[in-house]
């Protein structure tokens, strides 16, 4: 299926690797994959009939040699495919975290694999993250972090972790400052 020096192998076990992802710190990407009324090349791809097996690999432009995260969950909403995904906390994906943050790297693309002759039913190898996408609303639409620092780790009254979620904002509008919202 997969070509021996597309970078396939060599994306799937980075990302495998526990140590890529701190569980004390997530960067976190959220936005739509694709829409019901956009046609490349002849094909339409539904997105109700979307087929995904997480984790799904993230890339940066569709490079198998630069991956930078894993898709977490893909949900239907209307006609569209959304995604959320977590971002690797690693040296080599730090520029393309950075790139992200500041409404840089706002398209989203995906590689499609037919279930079926007439992609009636697809799956995803892979999406992207890009300067520009094909589909004008597969957009990333929010950025954000979540941490638990050692501090706030654990709430003695309440017996349960804290998780602090920093909103970056929208990939699309960064006229706001960032918003601090602790989670229970």
């Amino acid at each position: 299926m997969y070509s021996a020096g597309d970078g396939t192998e060599f994306a799937r076990e980075l990302l495998a690797r526990p140590e890529i992802f701190d569980p004390d710190l997530s960067f976190l990407v959220a936005g739509i994959v694709t829409t019901d009324n956009f046609e490349a090349d002849g094909i339409r791809l539904r997105a109700a009939r979307a087929e995904c097996q997480l984790p799904i690999p993230l890339l940066r432009q569709h490079d198998w040699n630069h991956p930078i995260g894993s898709v977490l969950r893909t949900k239907v909403h209307l006609d569209s495919l959304w995604f959320e995904a977590r971002i690797a906390n690693a040296a080599w994906a730090a520029e393309a975290w950075a790139e992200i943050k500041a409404a840089k790297l706002t398209g989203v693309s995906l590689e499609p694999i037919a279930n079926s002759d007439d992609f009636s039913r697809w799956g995803i190898r892979e999406i992207s993250i890009c300067d520009e996408a094909r589909n004008p609303d597969a957009i990333v639409y929010r950025v954000w972090e979540r941490f638990r620092p050692s501090f706030y780790r654990f709430d003695r009254e309440k017996q349960e972790d804290i998780t602090v979620h920093r909103e970056i904002g929208p990939a699309i509008s960064f006229r706001e400052a960032p918003r601090v919202t602790y989670y229970r």
